[in-house]
């Protein structure tokens, strides 16, 4: 009897020995799977970083490139360019401040003003001449325009030449001359403060300022 138990026990053994090792090849095999897709899935988180972080360092040096060549004396608002009024002309043509030339040219030479900032201020603040308020009231600047009420508070002048000339020296005088009521510094960054409530609006200006600088050079304006 004993001996019978012994044999079917020894039977079953080989029997079950098969079946538990298949059993342990297919855990191992999920395991080893499981272990592949989580090595792929951080190789890939790896490479995500690693992306992620040529794209900051891209961003960091466009934003450092940007940086430097806005710090050259060109983007002062107090640079002088001495560009004509006929060169000024073909700035502003096909926009809404068309012929209007000889006024930023008489704005520079008469107060000290960069043109070039002042048809950008002008371009960003009244879309490019554009606007309800530069066409209704020849206000190119939104010049004492707020959140409140723009257009109601806003001032209106005879002609948008009237208003060139009233700004310009209204900025080089409060914002621009050391003695000036809101005067910060010489640079846009510093006339930024006082002037516009948006944190951004000297890149903004400056921005502007880089198309039409390179329009001078590609067109050889003068």
């Amino acid at each position: 009897m004993k001996i019978k138990n012994k044999i079917l026990a020894l039977t079953m053994a080989t029997v079950m020995i098969p079946q538990i090792s298949f059993a342990c090849s297919n855990e191992v095999n999920e395991i080893y799977l499981k272990n592949s897709q989580i090595s792929m899935l951080i190789e890939k988180c790896k490479e995500e970083i690693y992306r992620k972080k040529e794209v900051s360092q891209m961003i960091k040096n466009v934003e450092s490139f940007r940086n430097d060549m806005y710090s050259s004396p060109i983007y002062n608002p107090v640079h002088i360019t001495y560009i004509s009024s006929d060169g000024l002309n073909k700035l502003l043509e096909n926009t809404g401040l068309e012929n209007l030339g000889e006024s930023f040219y008489k704005a520079e030479e008469n107060y000290g003003i960069n043109s070039v900032f002042l048809i950008s201020l002008a371009m960003l603040e009244s879309g490019n001449g554009y606007s309800r308020i530069a066409r209704e009231k020849n206000n190119l600047f939104g010049y004492n325009s707020n959140d409140r009420n723009p257009y109601g508070d806003s001032f209106a002048f005879e002609s948008k030449e009237d208003c060139i000339d009233y700004v310009a020296e209204s900025i080089k005088r409060n914002y621009l001359s050391s003695d000036g009521k809101f005067f910060n510094g010489y640079s846009i960054e510093a006339m930024n403060i006082n002037y516009c409530s948006k944190d951004n609006w000297h890149e903004q200006i400056k921005d502007i300022m880089y198309n039409l600088y390179r329009e001078i050079n590609e067109r050889d304006i003068i």
